[in-house]
């Protein structure tokens, strides 16, 4: 009976496997979403591609050259095919440079509001001694704006993340995400941030609020709110206050308006 070389055998299903998943690193942009339920799609690609690779390497050794070589040809057909399926679908959750647009200020009869040039929706201004910080592109589907007023210790956020915020699970998964990026929310090192509420709604369009006490004491108010572009596009919107009390921005976070 033939020997079969598994060290070959694995490296002719790895070979396509790298392919496939430089490819969609390339479409976009070198960055790829961190959703479990876009790294379950890519091993439903790979693995099966894994899988028939093996079994027909296994049978183009032990005589069977051509079923071996058409169930490989089928496993390449899932991974490749999968690829270029999946690749325009991580695009459309890629925010635009226009998506990315500065908010701009605007008064609305007695009031002074934040509006996003681009998508419409629009917040509370935080007051005049805010002043924006420079916006952050967090990753390719999200976007942060920042509003801080130095004297008061207070700061504002506001996050948009495309393709989220359509369900509440979704909008539950952000804020579950929030409270355990200890790094980003900053705080006294060693100590974990306190969460002292969470939940979401199950409502359409969902709603959902997170409260946390910092290690540094500083306290941490997020207003999320799902919400569909007019183009039907789902965004996650989160207005977000941190300060070394719990009653600034009160207002901020309940005027996001679509």
């Amino acid at each position: 009976m033939a020997t079969v070389n598994w060290r070959q055998g694995l490296a002719k299903v790895l070979v396509p496997a790298a392919l496939a998943f430089g490819y969609l690193l390339w479409r976009n942009g070198g960055t790829l979403p961190s959703s479990i339920k876009f790294w379950g799609i890519i091993a439903l690609l790979i693995l099966p591609e894994m899988a028939t690779g093996l079994a027909g390497h296994y049978l183009e050794k032990t005589g069977r050259p051509g079923v071996g070589k058409l169930i490989t040809f089928a496993g390449l057909a899932w991974l490749f095919g999968g690829a270029f399926f999946l690749a325009p679908k991580t695009q459309a959750v890629t925010l635009t440079d226009a998506e990315r647009a500065p908010l701009v200020t605007l008064d609305e009869g007695n009031q002074r509001r934040l509006r996003h040039p681009t998508l419409g929706f629009s917040l509370l201004h935080p007051g005049p001694g805010f002043v924006a910080n420079e916006s952050n592109a967090f990753r390719p589907g999200a976007h942060f704006y920042s509003f801080t007023d130095s004297e008061a210790r207070v700061r504002v956020t506001v996050g948009l993340f495309k393709g989220q915020g359509a369900a509440s699970g979704s909008l539950r998964e952000l804020l579950e995400a929030m409270s355990k990026n200890t790094d980003a929310l900053g705080g006294r090192a060693g100590i974990p941030p306190r969460v002292e509420k969470l939940e979401v709604s199950g409502d359409d369009p969902p709603r959902g609020a997170l409260e946390m006490v910092l290690g540094d004491g500083r306290f941490l108010r997020t207003s999320a709110y799902g919400w569909r572009a007019p183009d039907g596009t789902p965004f996650a919107i989160f207005v977000t206050v941190m300060a070394h009390s719990y009653a600034p921005g009160t207002a901020v976070l309940a005027s996001f308006r679509p």
